[in-house]
């Protein structure tokens, strides 16, 4: 059984490796909390398609930190990746899969691969941060 935890909060320098320093610390609490399998693999997807986004799609010296929180509660996770970047809203990239998969993108796959996987993905702009929340639960 899952007992109240407070909130988990990571900062990750951008040029200090975030994925390989993230990843594992994100892991161990997870699993230290007890949490549903699939609620740590969707965990691991978000959070490695966040950061490879930003990390792809950032221009040298425009984003600086990325840090995450992460909310547990039974049997869901609320999970928000914040970053210092440009303005980047995820949740407006293409909604639906189109009918071939060769007509997506190579950037929009993976957006939709997380919006698939999250019971809800949301996006605001906070001050001079984006801000990625999604909530994840133990049942498709």
């Amino acid at each position: 059984m899952l007992l109240q935890t407070p909130p988990f909060e990571l900062e990750l320098p951008l040029a200090d490796g975030p994925l390989e320093r993230g990843w594992p610390a994100i892991e161990r609490f997870l699993e230290a909390g007890g949490l549903a399998p699939r609620i740590q693999f969707v965990a691991g997807l978000v959070f490695e398609e966040t950061v490879t986004n930003i990390l792809r799609h950032t221009a040298a010296g425009q984003c600086s930190v990325v840090r995450v929180v992460l909310e547990p509660d039974q049997e869901t996770l609320r999970m928000a990746i914040l970053d210092d970047g440009p303005p980047f809203n995820p949740c407006a990239a293409q909604a639906e899969a189109p009918a071939g998969a060769s007509e997506l993108s190579d950037g929009g796959r993976g957006i939709l691969l997380m919006r698939s996987m999250c019971r809800s993905m949301h996006y605001r702009r906070d001050h001079d941060w984006n801000r990625l929340e999604v909530l994840i639960t133990a049942q498709p």
